[in-house]
């Protein structure tokens, strides 16, 4: 079979190996025409020889409640990371979950089109700001950096400077 029907493939698969014809997730695989589940390990997703399943989008859009559902578009920023840096909100696509050691993972793919691979405990999701979301939380970011500033006139122009504009009244 060199493309997979996902139509046959059991729950819970996230990969086709189109070598050995299977279907597969971190902990396993199930042969297609024997009919049975072994168990294995050290799949490297990233080469041609396995396709990830098509994910497919989600049937409602995400309230923020619980995870994202597999298809959910959000945003996700990585809560911890090696070397100690940080890294901001970004859009992701939710493509499935899966328990492997050290425990539960999401698989997800970034507006750049990166798939990562993380525990759940080291993410965090929020759904996809609106630009009035946007906007605000640059304008709070952009006036406590000049809450120190005691120059009303750089105050001004720096509010001015980022796109504020009286509304007058007729």
């Amino acid at each position: 079979m060199s493309k997979p029907d996902w139509a046959e493939a059991p729950e819970g698969a996230t990969h086709y190996d189109c070598n050995a014809d299977v279907f597969c997730t971190v902990d396993g695989w199930w042969s297609c025409k024997r009919k049975f589940y072994a168990m294995s390990a050290h799949f490297d997703w990233n080469t041609p020889r396995y396709t990830p399943r098509p994910v497919e989008p989600a049937p409602t859009a995400w309230n923020g409640t619980g995870f994202p559902p597999v298809g959910a578009e959000c945003e996700v920023v990585w809560l911890e990371l090696p070397d100690g840096g940080g890294r901001d909100f970004e859009p992701a696509l939710i493509k499935g979950y899966f328990y492997a050691l050290p425990g539960r993972q999401v698989w997800f793919s970034t507006g750049e089109g990166e798939d990562f691979v993380h525990l759940l405990a080291n993410v965090d999701f929020r759904p996809i700001r609106t630009q009035a979301q946007t906007d605000r939380t640059q304008l709070l970011k952009a006036l406590n950096q000049l809450r120190a500033e005691t120059d009303m006139g750089v105050i001004a122009d720096a509010i001015i400077e980022m796109g504020f504009r009286l509304e007058r009244q007729k």
